[in-house]
């Protein structure tokens, strides 16, 4: 802004200027979405969960050529505790938050009108690849945003307490979900099940089985096996699963299961 205004004041500046431009002009062009997608300077940061322990971190930004919001969901790790494949689930923990809200389009009326030079897939692709996050419309209604999905239904909520307030429930309760599953698969893979903490024994007597192994395999690996009993497509709904190989023991027999989650 303050060398816009000494353009218009200096006649000078304007010259120099001009033969900067002509310098530059040899110099390989920018890329226009650059410009044209880039982010209000000043940016929300939302983080959940206690400090010293593993924290979700939501950065908001606004842009104001395409009118939307978008939210970046990133790990913040105090220890050295493994979080192997986090980091990759993390990005889709927004998503089914709402029914249908899965982050795929631009939830703004008349996107494809008012920016004709731009698409909105082209929007979302760049946003991604920049690691802006998604324009979910639930983010969008806590911003008091007009939306329009796909079913072409258009909301614009005006009680920002209230969205907000419920949004960010259904984050917490979402995350500390995942955290606790996330420590009980760690449990298993470290091999470290406190059973003692049962109220009742929920197991039959003659139960003597032992887990030997439980590792974490490629859905393509999973497929193979399982190939008869479950089709499961990596972008099937937008649903994101993790599978696992779990080796059980039982006498001299051995038993090889795997699950997804």
């Amino acid at each position: 802004m303050q060398e816009l205004t000494n353009l218009k004041q200096n006649p000078k500046a304007r010259r120099d200027y001009s033969e900067r431009d002509i310098e530059l002009s040899g110099k390989p062009e920018e890329n226009p979405l650059n410009k044209e997608l880039s982010p209000h300077p000043v940016h929300i940061r939302i983080t959940l969960g206690s400090a010293g322990s593993i924290q979700l971190v939501l950065i908001i930004r606004y842009f104001e050529q395409i009118k939307c919001a978008t939210a970046w969901p990133q790990l913040s790790i105090s220890n050295n505790t493994n979080h192997q494949g986090d980091t990759n689930f993390v990005q889709h923990l927004l998503r089914h938050l709402f029914a249908n809200d899965l982050g795929n389009e631009i939830p703004i009326p008349g996107i494809q009108y008012d920016n004709k030079d731009l698409t909105p897939e082209e929007c979302i692709q760049y946003l991604e690849s920049k690691d802006f996050g998604k324009s979910y419309c639930c983010l969008q209604i806590i911003c008091s945003i007009p939306t329009v999905n796909s079913s072409m239904l258009y909301k614009h909520e005006l009680n920002l307490n209230k969205s907000m307030r419920e949004t960010i429930a259904r984050i917490t309760r979402r995350w500390n979900s995942w955290l606790n599953l996330s420590q009980q698969i760690r449990g298993l893979t470290n091999k470290d099940i406190d059973l003692y903490a049962l109220k009742e024994n929920v197991y039959p007597a003659a139960l003597s089985c032992s887990l030997v192994q439980w590792t974490a395999i490629t859905l393509e690996e999973f497929l193979a096996q399982n190939s008869d009993v479950l089709n499961i497509y990596p972008d099937d709904k937008g649903i994101t699963y993790n599978s696992y190989r779990a080796v059980i023991v039982r006498g001299s027999a051995k038993m090889f299961h795997s699950n997804t989650e």
